[in-house]
C-alpha cells in the first residue's frame, strides 16, 4: 500500500479536530435521537445487558477453549424481530432492546439449525451467531511521542501550534471530544491517563468499573492521549475480558453505550472472523445508529495479513477501517488489506501506557486505529437490513 506523507499526516492529525467536522453518514436518513429518547434507550440497554451478561456467564465458560474459527462456537444466536419470539429448544432467552432476541442453545449444531430456521421465518429481519471477538494487537518488539510524530512522519508539534492558535491559545476554549475506547478497559490510576478518563462501563461483569486486567485497552487509550490536547477525553468501555476476548453481543452493547453517552468517536481495536456471507447485521446496525447520532466509528483492519473483507467489524460498510504501516510508510507485514480499508496509520513498535503505571511497546492495527480520523471516502452504502 503506497501512501503519501500527506495522507499519513491526515491520519495522525485529523483525529484532533473531529469535533470540527460532522460524522459521515453515508446515505443515512434516520433522525438523531432526542435527549429523552437517548436516556430511555440507555435505560433499556442496561437492563438488556444485565440479562445477556447472565447468559454469557452461565454458558460460555472459558471462551479460549472454544474453537475460535467456528462461528457457532458459543452456541448462541441473535435474531432481529419486532414482537415476541420464542424457541422451546433454547436453554436461555433474552430480549427487550432494539428488537434483538438472544437465544442460547446447548450445542453449536442446535444454534446453527435454529439460525437457519429463524432466517426463513416471516418478519425476521436477520439472524446470526454471536461470535468470538478478540484484541487486534501483536506482541511488540520510540518515547512519547511515538515514532509517528516528527519531521519525517507527522510534525504534530507544528500542527498543535496551529490548532492552539485557532482557539485563542486556550485549551479550555476547545470543544470536548469524547473517545469511547471499546476494548479491555483502562488502568483507572495510570498517571498518563488519570486526568483524561471519564466514566465508562464494564460489559464483561456488568459493573461501573472498566478496569483493565489485560493491557490492550490501556495501551490504546494512551496512544489516543499521546499528541492530543486535554480536551480529548477517554471513555473506557470494557467489552473484552482480561484474557482479551468477548462476543459480538458484548461489543455491540458497549458501542451502544458509547454513542448514547455522547461519544464523538468510538475506537474498536478488535475483531473476529466473518464466516457467514450475508455480513454482520448486528454490527452494521449499531454502527449505522452511531453515525446517525453524530459518532464516528474507527475499527482495526485486523492482523492476519488477509483481506479485511473476511473480518468483522473491519468489513462493516460505514466503519472507518484502519490498516497499519511501519516507519517506511509501507503496509505492516501483519496488517490486513483490501478495498474496505479506508486509511492507514503507524502501528509498529508503538510506545504507550500499560497497567501498573508502566509503559511498553505493542504492534498491531489496534495501535494504528487509535490515530484514525473519520474517512471522507464514505461512498460505500451501508449493508442493507
Amino acid at each position: 500500500m503506497k501512501l503519501t506523507k500527506k495522507l499519513i499526516a491526515f491520519a495522525m492529525a485529523a483525529f484532533m479536530v473531529l469535533a470540527l467536522v460532522p460524522a459521515f453518514a453515508a446515505g443515512g436518513n434516520a433522525r438523531p435521537l432526542t435527549e429523552s429518547e437517548r436516556a430511555a434507550k440507555l435505560e433499556k440497554l442496561m437492563v438488556f445487558s444485565g440479562k445477556t451478561t447472565d447468559i454469557i456467564n452461565a454458558y460460555d465458560g472459558t471462551i479460549a477453549s472454544r474453537g475460535e474459527n467456528d462461528e457457532f462456537a458459543l452456541a448462541r444466536i441473535i435474531v432481529k424481530y419486532k414482537g415476541e419470539l420464542t424457541d422451546e429448544n433454547a436453554v436461555a432467552h433474552a430480549e427487550g432492546y432494539n428488537d434483538w432476541h438472544v437465544f442460547q442453545y446447548a450445542s453449536p449444531a442446535e444454534a446453527e439449525a435454529a439460525c437457519e430456521a429463524f432466517k426463513k421465518m416471516k418478519g425476521v429481519q436477520w439472524a446470526e451467531p454471536d461470535e468470538i471477538m478478540t484484541v487486534c494487537a501483536t506482541p511488540g518488539s520510540s518515547s512519547f511521542n511515538s515514532w509517528g510524530y516528527g519531521p519525517t512522519h507527522v510534525n504534530a508539534y507544528e500542527y498543535n501550534q496551529w490548532l492552539y492558535a485557532q482557539y485563542g491559545n486556550s485549551v479550555a476554549a476547545m470543544p470536548t471530544i469524547i473517545v469511547a475506547v471499546v476494548d479491555t478497559g483502562a488502568d483507572q490510576d495510570h498517571p498518563y491517563l488519570v486526568d483524561r478518563l471519564i466514566p465508562g462501563y464494564n460489559f464483561i461483569n456488568n459493573t461501573n468499573n472498566p478496569e483493565d486486567g489485560h493491557s490492550h485497552g490501556t495501551h490504546v487509550s494512551g496512544t489516543v492521549v499521546d499528541g492530543t490536547f486535554a480536551n480529548v477525553k477517554i471513555m473506557p468501555v470494557k467489552v473484552l475480558s482480561d484474557a482479551g476476548s468477548g462476543t459480538t453481543l458484548q461489543v455491540c452493547n458497549g458501542m451502544e453505550f458509547g454513542y448514547l453517552n455522547g461519544a464523538d468517536v468510538e475506537n474498536l481495536s478488535l475483531g473476529g472472523g466473518c464466516d457467514h456471507a450475508e455480513g454482520h447485521f448486528m454490527m452494521a446496525e449499531v454502527i449505522d445508529e452511531a453515525y446517525d447520532n453524530g459518532c464516528t466509528v474507527c475499527v482495526a483492519a485486523g492482523n492476519e495479513n488477509d483481506n479485511a473483507e473476511n473480518h468483522c467489524p473491519a468489513n462493516v460498510r460505514r466503519a472507518c477501517t484502519v490498516a497499519s504501516i511501519g516507519t517506511s510508510h509501507s503496509r505492516s507485514y501483519f496488517s490486513n488489506y483490501g478495498e474496505c480499508v479506508d486509511i492507514a496509520a503507524p502501528g509498529e513498535n508503538i510506545y504507550s501506557s500499560i497497567p501498573g503505571g508502566s509503559y511498553g511497546y505493542k504492534d498491531g492495527t489496534s495501535m494504528a486505529t487509535r490515530t484514525s480520523p473519520p474517512s471522507r471516502r464514505r461512498s460505500r452504502p451501508p449493508i442493507p437490513i
